[in-house]
């Protein structure tokens, strides 16, 4: 089973050589290594160059944000699962790939797997379960990208990531694939990576709270939403009022 890994990065000369040598110090030897840079004008190239034999696709140039590179990556993407990894983050072990890989064939039935990642600073790591056992739990709980990987025939068949928006794409495709769509998604267990904190999305989320919502309002049917409000009575509440007011706001 062959795993295409896409890292996306632009200037990120200080962190981009631990991820990629997590990847290519892998004991799982199907893996095609794919790497979107966003014209860097730091040493990252002279970086990522020291192990261009070991990558399959390197591209430099502009791009409109990381999901823009992110789809670039499908596109060269030739493997029957795809996973990204991003400047800053690394794979948690020599044998994580092979780890995870164990346990997606034992699951042909599923489109969507996930695992844990290790959400870590210079002070601190925890780790994260990248476990959901609902669509509702899904809604409430964003999983990382870093911890999923996908089989490519999900992105084939319903699209890569709406660069509309711009913190929370990966969380727009989720509910796309999952419930809009009824991909089956399966937990793992496996510890995949450890995923830097200071990415954009942790920095400026509550900025983009409002893209957020507009992703379950597009995804969630009324008994999804009946099924959040009750689970989840905090967030699905703040949900409701914010559709009333922008109902007002838009009426007026």
């Amino acid at each position: 089973m062959r795993l295409s890994i896409i890292t996306v990065c632009r200037n990120g000369e200080a962190l981009i050589e631990r991820t990629v040598r997590s990847v290519v110090s892998q004991d799982y030897p199907h893996i095609e290594y794919i790497i979107i840079d966003g014209n860097s004008t730091d040493g990252t190239l002279d970086i990522i160059r020291k192990f261009r034999n070991n990558i399959a696709v390197l591209v430099s140039e502009k791009d409109n944000g990381i999901y823009d590179a992110m789809n670039k990556g499908l596109t060269h993407a030739t493997g029957d699962l795809v996973y990204f990894l991003n400047s800053g983050d690394y794979l948690a072990s020599g044998q994580a790939i092979r780890d995870v890989i164990r346990e997606i064939e034992r699951c042909p039935q599923s489109g969507i797997f996930t695992g844990d990642v290790m959400y870590y600073d210079e002070v601190s790591a925890e780790r994260w379960s990248g476990e959901r056992k609902t669509p509702t739990d899904l809604m409430a709980r964003v999983i990382c990208h870093q911890a999923i990987i996908a089989r490519k025939e999900v992105f084939d068949r319903y699209g890569g990531f709406d660069t509309r928006y711009r913190i929370y794409a990966d969380y727009d495709w989720q509910l796309r694939a999952v419930l809009d769509n009824g991909v089956r998604v399966t937990y793992t267990g496996v510890l995949l990576a450890c995923y830097l904190k200071a990415g954009k999305s942790d920095r400026v989320w509550k900025k983009y709270l409002p893209e957020r919502r507009e992703i379950v309002r597009k995804h969630a049917s009324p008994g999804r939403m009946a099924s959040y409000v009750l689970h989840y009575p905090g967030d699905g509440l703040r949900y409701i009022v914010h559709r009333i007011k922008g109902y007002f706001i838009t009426e007026s």
